[in-house]
This record gives C-alpha cells, sequence and structure tokens, in this order.
C-alpha cells in the first residue's frame, strides 16, 4: 500500500532502542520511503536494553568470525553518525580483553585482531600486572589490547540518531505502544494505544517485547533482566587509570570505569540475569541479595574494590539460543522484518544492523550475507518458554552450571 500519487513505501518500526533507531535512521535516508517509528516510552529512555549509561565497543570478535564484516561496517557508520550528529558517541578508551591463554573466546580474538588489520597488543602476564595494576593476573592469563576500542554512550546514541531521522522527515510515535501486528490485505497492519495503522512493511526491534509481539519466537528467544553494579574502590587511586575490560568465560565479566575513576559498572553473563516471562511485570529494583552476584569479581578480579556497589540498575535484553542474532523475515509475515535477540553484543554494531533491517525492508535482501545467523548451531536449550527457563549457558558464563 503506497501513498496515493506518491510512489512512497510505507514502513514502520516498532520500537525505537538501540537496533531500532538506526533502522529508523536509513530508513529516513532514502527519499523512496515514509517511515513511522513506534516506541512505548521515548527515545533514549533507561528502561530497556540502551541504559546503563555506557557500552563496550570492540574491535575483534570473540565467537564467530563470520560476523567481522558486520563489526568492520559498524565502525564506519559509526564514525558517520558521529559527523552527522556532531556528538561524540563513542569515547576512545581502549578495551582490554583478558582470560586463560587457553580461553577459546580469547583465541578466536586473536586471530580476529590478525585479519582486521587493526592495531593490537598482545600481553604476557607480567605485562598485564604491569600496564593494568587493578587486575588481579593469574600466570595464565593474556591480554588482548584494543587500542582503537572504547565505550560506547548508549542513550545519547538513540536520542541523537533518532534526532537525525526526525529531522530527515521520519514520523516518531513516542509514548505510543505497538498491541499487535498482524496481516491487513497486501499490508501489515498495526496497532497501537493510539489506534491502528496499516503499511507495506513492518520492522520490529523492540528487544525484551518482541517475544510478546510475536510468541511463536519464544521457542528461539528469551528474554532476561540483567543487573549492573557500580564499584567504589577501596582508595581514590585504585580506578584512576583504569581502562575498560571484558573478561571471557568461563570467568566472564566486564568493567567500564566512569571518566575520572570514581566508580566503575561491572557487568556479568547469561546464567546470572534472570528469565522474564512478561517484560512488563518485571521487578526493576534490584533485591539486595543481588549484590552478592558481584562478589567473586571483587574477590577474583578487582580486588581493589569495595565490597557492596554504590548502585544497581536493571535492563531487559533478548537472547537466542544459538547466541547469534535473530535477522530475517516473519515465518507467518513476510511484509514483517524481526531483528531480535542480540544476546547482549549487539549496540557495538546496531548501525550495521540498522542497514541491513533497512535494506531487508525495502530490498528483500542485505548488503551483507547473514545467512550465517540461521546455521550456527545452539549453546542452551529453552526449557520453558512461558517463564523462559533454560539450561546453562557456556559462551557468557560467568560461573559453573549449578548442579
Amino acid at each position: 500500500m503506497h501513498l496515493l500519487g506518491t510512489g512512497l513505501l510505507r514502513i514502520a518500526v516498532v520500537g525505537l532502542g538501540a537496533i531500532g533507531s538506526q533502522v529508523l535512521w536509513q530508513l529516513s535516508r532514502r527519499p523512496d520511503v515514509d517511515v513511522h517509528g513506534f516506541e512505548s516510552s521515548y527515545p533514549g529512555h533507561p528502561e530497556a536494553g540502551a541504559g546503563g549509561e555506557s557500552r563496550l565497543y570492540r574491535n575483534f570478535e570473540t565467537d564467530d568470525p563470520a560476523y567481522e564484516p558486520v563489526i568492520h561496517r559498524a565502525d564506519a557508520l559509526w564514525r558517520e553518525l558521529e559527523v552527522a550528529t556532531a556528538r561524540r558517541l563513542r569515547c576512545p578508551t581502549g578495551v582490554l580483553l583478558t582470560g586463560d591463554h587457553a580461553s577459546p573466546q580469547l583465541q578466536r580474538a586473536l586471530e580476529s585482531a590478525d585479519r582486521s588489520g587493526k592495531p593490537s597488543r598482545t600481553l604476557a602476564p607480567d605485562e598485564l600486572r604491569v600496564n593494568h595494576p587493578q587486575l588481579a593476573v593469574s600466570d595464565t592469563d593474556i591480554g588482548l589490547w584494543d587500542p582503537q576500542g572504547g565505550v560506547i554512550r548508549p542513550e545519547l546514541t538513540v536520542s541523537a540518531t533518532v534526532g537525525l531521522a526526525t529531522g530527515n522527515g521520519a514520523v516518531v510515535h513516542d509514548f505510543t505502544r505497538v498491541t499487535s501486528v498482524d496481516g491487513a490485505g497486501d499490508g501489515v497492519r498495526v496497532r497501537t494505544s493510539d489506534g491502528a495503522r496499516t503499511f507495506d512493511r513492518v520492522v520490529i526491534a523492540c528487544g525484551g517485547w518482541t517475544t510478546t509481539l510475536r510468541p511463536d519466537l519464544r521457542d528461539t528467544v528469551v528474554v532476561r533482566r540483567l543487573t549492573s553494579a557500580w564499584f567504589h574502590g577501596e582508595d581514590d587511586d585504585y580506578l584512576r587509570g583504569m581502562v575498560p575490560f571484558m573478561r571471557t568465560a568461563p570467568s566472564y565479566c566486564y568493567g567500564i570505569p566512569a571518566g575520572g575513576g570514581s566508580t566503575i559498572k561491572l557487568g556479568l553473563g547469561f546464567n546470572d540475569h534472570h528469565p522474564v516471562p512478561d517484560p512488563d511485570a518485571v521487578a526493576r529494583t534490584p533485591a539486595p541479595e543481588e549484590a552478592e552476584r558481584f562478589s567473586w569479581i571483587v574477590d577474583d578480579v578487582l580486588p581493589g574494590l569495595q565490597r557492596r556497589p554504590v548502585r544497581m540498575s536493571t535492563y531487559l535484553e533478548s537472547y537466542t539460543t544459538s547466541m547469534h542474532d535473530y535477522i530475517g523475515f516473519d515465518r507467518q509475515l513476510p511484509g514483517v522484518v524481526l531483528l531480535t535477540g542480540f544476546s547482549g553484543h549487539g549496540f557495538k554494531v546496531s548501525p550495521a544492523i540498522g542497514e541491513i533491517g533497512a535494506q531487508l525492508a525495502t530490498q528483500g535482501e542485505s548488503d551483507i550475507d547473514v545467512g550465517f545467523l540461521r546455521d550456527a548451531p545452539p549453546v542452551f536449550d529453552i526449557v520453558d518458554p512461558e517463564t523462559g527457563r533454560t539450561t546453562h549457558n557456556h559462551i557468557v558464563s560467568s560461573r559453573p552450571p549449578e548442579t
């Protein structure tokens, strides 16, 4: 259904977070598209998967080399986005990847660094101790220094990107919840709290709410409530000069220091996140005992931190059983493109995913082949699709499975 007499393709984007905002921007740049974005809150709000003030940007892939073209394209689009918004959306701090030298993820990252042609440096245990004294380092640990890595400002990125899109003519319906997406003749009907509209194509990119709109995905995608915690050092000097880091499984965690070294934000892996049966009913205030999930990091990784966090916040993310993104057309509505299950690593490549989603919606295919996503084997099973209960996930494991 094209706008009468205009030849414009009408496309809706449901969800304007990390991914949906990028889809909206890409579609708004096309003169043949009339694009509308729907957001249940407002672009850049802190309650979904784009909160927490910081995200890691890494150049080297730890799991599947097939992601590397997506990472490279995202880097180019990040630069373009920063020029267009006149904002610094990535802070170039460098990022340290560390872990046991035998870690498959670390070995794949080393190979990825070699293929990339980008600057990198491998650090032996003694070099890690000298260059990154905050970290507890074992004799089997090594590090991979990514000097062109950095920290993404997630909320600002979303709001600035949507601002670009609206400047290009995109229509944003904020505080407008989409209640259903279904077929309507040769189009797709989007029902909202304000009524219904029909579009030629719809892109669903609403993260933890995707399975609410498309329940048939619950055999493939689960939603988790993750908790981030901010810690002070035991003294004012401990965090000074510290760089963002990620440690690989089986002791997966990451840390992103605040500017000036006042605090550090810590994050855990999949098995430490709570299953979410209903994203609208999830508890948003972490229980005090959830702080104990971070205690092993203080004991084994960052011994100079205070034992208790000064702040904890929760966010929602979606995960596929393969830990690979779900990108493709809806099983029952071919006019609907689904972008979900980014499994905690989607923000760093979100500009490229936005471009891919826009290309699928307008061309039916993308310039980057994402067929490898469909072929990836599962790394955990969904035991109960209704509650989101799963088996242990070893890919981003922060601790051994419970027995």
